[in-house]
């Protein structure tokens, strides 16, 4: 991690960053809503699938993640958020190349 903003701005103008929109491994959840399309929590990342175990509430296999507070969540949703898998330097990182 850069020491100051100046490490960080070299850091970034050195090296390509990785951006998800344009990887093929990006899911917009909103894409036919453009007013949250571009909201964070609708911006899925397909090469990082959530694990699953059983909820001991419903008694149903279900997929988990740990909140910030390291307390376990379970969810419907399948994927990780972008936000949570991508630093700038993602190692699942494909460029997206439309065909023509």
């Amino acid at each position: 991690m850069p020491d100051n903003v100046l490490d960080f701005y070299q850091i970034r103008k050195s090296s390509t960053p990785t951006i998800c929109v344009e990887c093929v491994h990006f899911m917009n959840v909103a894409v036919d809503d453009k007013t949250r399309s571009d909201i964070w929590y609708n911006h899925l990342c397909l090469a990082s699938p959530l694990p699953k175990r059983i909820n001991y509430v419903t008694g149903i296999e279900q997929h988990y993640l740990e909140n910030d507070t390291g307390k376990v969540v379970f969810t419907d949703q399948e994927y990780k958020y972008c936000k949570d898998v991508n630093d700038g330097k993602c190692p699942r990182f494909i460029k997206f190349t439309p065909t023509e």
